[in-house]
C-alpha cells in the first residue's frame, strides 16, 4: 500500500471491526498495523477483510489474520518436489512442459550434474536453490510467470497447452501463440470423420492458392521477352511484381477467409497462420 491508502484502508479496518462489534485499534497500532501490511496491495487488504469478516469469528482482527489470507490466496508456486518433476522433464528436449524463470535458473544451476547423470545430487541441489528463490520471490510479493517450452514431439503440445490454459497458468491466448489450433473451452466436441475429410480439403485448397503467385513468379523468370531490353525489362519485371503482390494479398485474404471458416481463431492468430503458410510455400 502506499501513503495514501492511509485514509482507505483505516475506513476498510474500522468496517470490519464495528461490524464485529470491536473497537478500532489505538492510533499507534494503527500505524504498526499500516507498516505490516504496506507490502500487499490495498485490494489484497480490503479482500483479506472482507473474507474475515464471513469467516465467522467474533473477535477483532489482528494483522497476521489479514496477511496469513493474502499470501494464501496469492502463493501460487508449486512445491520443491513438482518442480523437479517438471524440471527433468523438460531436460528431455522431446517433452513439451510448462515452466517458470525459477525452474529453469534451478535447472541451469545442476545441468552439470545431469549431464554427468548424477540425478540424485541434482535433485537435491536444484531443491535448495528452487526454495531459495522462490522464497525470495514471495518476500516482494511475486507469482510465478508461467510459460510454455515446447518440445520436438509434437503429439504433446495440445495436451500440455490446454492443461496450462485450463489451470489458469497462461491464458487462452498465449496458449495459441505455442499452439494455434488451441480450441477454446466448450470447443472440445470430438469432430466426426466427415468433418475431418471436408477440412483436409480446405487446408489443401489453401496450399494451393498460396502456391499460385509462386507459379506466376517463374513463370516471369523465364519469359524470353523481358531480354529484349534493358528498360522494357525493368518495367515489365516492375509490373509482375506488383501484379504480384497483388495476387499474394488476394491469397492470402482468400486464405484467411477458409482458415476461418476451419477454426474459431482471433484474426492476429489467424493473420500469423497465413504469413507462416505464405512462408513454408515460398522456400518449398
Amino acid at each position: 500500500m502506499l501513503a495514501e491508502d492511509k485514509t482507505e484502508f483505516t475506513k476498510a479496518l474500522n468496517l470490519c471491526c464495528s461490524t464485529l462489534r470491536q473497537p478500532l485499534p489505538e492510533v499507534d497500532s494503527l500505524k504498526f498495523w499500516f507498516k505490516l501490511l504496506e507490502p500487499y496491495s490495498l485490494a489484497d487488504v480490503k479482500a483479506a477483510l472482507i473474507h474475515y469478516m464471513q469467516a465467522g469469528t467474533r473477535f477483532a482482527p489482528v494483522p497476521i489474520d489479514v496477511i496469513s489470507h493474502i499470501e494464501k490466496r496469492v502463493d501460487r508456486w508449486v512445491s520443491a518436489d513438482e518442480a523437479w518433476a517438471i524440471a527433468t522433464r523438460g531436460y528431455d528436449p522431446r517433452n513439451t512442459v510448462e515452466t517458470c524463470n525459477e525452474i529453469d535458473a534451478a535447472t541451469d544451476a545442476v545441468r552439470h550434474l545431469l549431464e554427468a547423470g548424477d540425478k540424485f545430487n541434482a535433485g537435491r541441489a536444484f531443491k535448495d536453490i528452487y526454495v531459495r528463490l522462490t522464497d525470495a520471490a514471495r518476500q516482494t510479493q511475486q507469482v510465478p510467470r508461467w510459460r510454455i517450452s515446447l518440445g520436438t514431439d509434437a503429439e504433446q503440445r495440445e495436451q500440455v497447452v490446454s492443461k496450462a490454459v485450463s489451470a489458469g497458468r497462461i491464458s487462452l491466448a498465449d496458449g495459441r501463440a505455442a499452439y494455434p489450433l488451441l480450441a477454446s473451452p466448450g470447443d472440445d466436441e470430438p469432430i466426426d470423420p466427415k468433418t475431418a475429410a471436408e477440412n483436409r480439403s480446405k487446408v489443401a485448397n489453401i496450399l494451393a492458392i498460396l502456391q499460385k503467385p509462386k507459379a506466376a513468379a517463374v513463370a516471369r523468370d523465364m519469359d524470353p521477352k523481358l531480354a529484349e531490353s534493358r528498360d522494357a525489362a525493368a518495367e515489365q519485371a516492375r509490373k509482375c511484381a506488383e501484379y504480384e503482390a497483388q495476387q499474394r494479398t488476394k491469397a492470402e485474404a482468400e486464405a484467411f477467409r477458409m482458415i476461418a471458416s476451419m477454426a474459431h481463431l482471433s484474426d492476429d492468430v489467424l493473420a500469423s497462420m497465413v504469413r507462416l503458410m505464405a512462408e513454408h510455400q515460398e522456400v518449398a
